[in-house]
């Protein structure tokens, strides 16, 4: 009886959740490894970075701490199946920022971005 519960518990603590799921058909998923790119490199400035996808209130990746704390929220938008602009609410500033900007500059295909500083409300 007890073995089953052991096998149980560990079981439960080795289930992983995507933080990236409903994203499949959404613009902003088509640039998920870059954003993962750019969580690497801003994590290697001190502070971990991860990314997930947000629905509500608009499909949207967002760059977080491990606190919770939202660092940028990323906006993909386009018409007829192809993606034209990214618009990036963050407090990032300086060359960090040039790491957004040439993340969207992907596979021949350049999108127009646009910045805005980050707000509390989604």
């Amino acid at each position: 009886m007890f073995n089953l519960l052991r096998w149980a518990k560990d079981a439960a603590a080795t289930i992983v959740v995507d933080p990236w799921e409903g994203s499949e058909t959404t613009y902003v998923s088509m640039y998920r490894p870059q954003l993962d790119e750019i969580a690497k490199k801003l994590s290697q400035l001190g502070c971990i970075v991860r990314t997930r996808f947000r629905d509500s209130p608009s499909s949207r990746a967002e760059l977080y701490t491990s606190d919770g704390r939202v660092v940028a929220r990323v906006r993909v938008s386009g018409e007829c199946c192809a993606p034209n602009k990214a618009t990036i609410e963050t407090s990032i500033v300086g060359r960090e920022r040039d790491l957004f900007t040439r993340a969207f500059q992907y596979k021949g295909k350049s999108l127009e971005v646009e910045f805005k500083n980050l707000t509390a409300s989604g």
